[in-house]
């Protein structure tokens, strides 16, 4: 059956501009991909991803058609269901072309796309390329790379140096209509965060700390992660001479004199108001933190995930600071002082020739097709 499926001869002929959009299930791979969609906003966009990961419950949120399909890295029954199950669904929609942002969740339906004969566009957000990504890229019609560093991973001449997109809208969740109305002091602001997963290291260090930010003049705005805010939050309850108050789906802490000086959030959605109103940022290496560290030109000290797939979160701090106005420590060596020398010393200057329009140019690629000879 699946041979008969790849021999296939006859595309899928739409009657219609519809595109299909599939990435993995972290905030990494969806919000890229949530970029382009909002770009390529004149035609009908359908999402296929996981039945439980963060994708599920992310784009629906940003207003898109989802549909979920059986995936796993190494099953290769669930890849075989997951296969004709986003098969059916393209044939169903009459789906134009695929846009994948990489990860082990994309592999059925890149391939179901392939045996249906529509383009596919790859987006690489880091360094060192998924492995995925790098299979796929034989049978993409083109790979989007974020950075010149990747391009040796590849076998193919189908690259183009795009960037990574930054989304053009970004949600107004709870969390941003209470903070914005809070009556915050007017103080420089450290934004802590480590990704869409949190990152138990960051959390406990600042926790440990917390006691600079009530006495300093400096404010905190800590993002746990959603499976760390209770304990968090539980463990500021505990600590004397300070003042705590729950808000909807956040916190906040004052000082003895009354003053806000930490807030306290599981999740933010509207991470673009953030960025305009911190004056420095803390956070984990991640290609799309780092893409939207770029595109709002913020200072940042870069604490990369030590156990990320080949490293390549390091690559990722070394390639941001090479563009950017940022510093990155080993979480080896991490210490509280660490961050504060790193961020209350000079930060390099930041590079004015950042090309800030991936988004577009991506758009622009899909729009009007692939090159035949990608200039490279």
């Amino acid at each position: 059956m699946l041979s008969s499926i790849f021999l296939e001869k006859d595309p899928v002929k739409p009657h219609q501009n519809k595109r299909a959009y599939t990435c993995g299930g972290t905030g990494g791979h969806v919000y890229p991909i949530i970029a382009i969609a909002q770009e390529l906003s004149d035609t009908e966009a359908i999402f296929i991803g996981s039945e439980n990961r963060e994708d599920s419950h992310i784009i629906p949120r940003y207003g898109y058609n989802f549909k979920s399909i059986t995936a796993s890295n190494n099953n290769i029954f669930k890849i075989i269901k997951g296969f004709l199950q986003a098969r059916k669904i393209l044939k169903q929609e009459k789906v134009t072309c695929l846009i994948s942002s990489g990860g082990y969740l994309t592999l059925p339906v890149v391939l179901a796309a392939a045996t249906c004969k529509l383009p596919i566009y790859l987006l690489e957000q880091n360094v060192i390329p998924g492995h995925v990504n790098r299979i796929l890229s034989y049978i993409a019609t083109l790979t989007c790379l974020t950075f010149e560093e990747s391009r040796s991973f590849f076998k193919t001449s189908k690259l183009m140096i795009t960037g990574n997109p930054v989304r053009k809208q970004f949600l107004e969740d709870t969390q941003f209509k209470w903070l914005k109305e809070i009556d915050r002091p007017q103080l420089p602001t450290m934004l802590v965060f480590g990704g869409s997963q949190g990152a138990r290291s960051l959390n406990t260090l600042f926790f440990d700390h917390h006691a600079h930010f009530l006495s300093a003049p400096e404010c905190l705005i800590h993002i746990t992660g959603k499976n760390a805010f209770e304990d968090t939050k539980n463990q500021y309850k505990k600590m004397p001479n300070l003042q705590m108050e729950s808000l909807s789906e956040g916190s906040i802490i004052k000082n003895e004199k009354g003053d806000i000086k930490i807030i306290l959030m599981p999740y933010f959605e509207k991470m673009d108001w953030l960025y305009e109103n911190v004056s420095w940022v803390v956070s984990r290496a991640g290609a799309t933190t780092l893409a939207e560290l770029l595109y709002f030109s913020k200072k940042a000290v870069l604490i990369p995930y030590p156990y990320a797939k080949d490293n390549h979160q390091v690559f990722n701090a070394e390639a941001f600071i090479a563009k950017g106005s940022g510093k990155w420590i080993s979480e080896d060596v991490l210490t509280f002082d660490l961050i504060l020398d790193a961020i209350h010393t000079p930060f390099p200057v930041l590079n004015e020739d950042i090309d800030k329009n991936a988004r577009e140019k991506i758009a622009k690629i899909i729009k009007e097709g692939c090159p035949c000879t990608p200039k490279l």
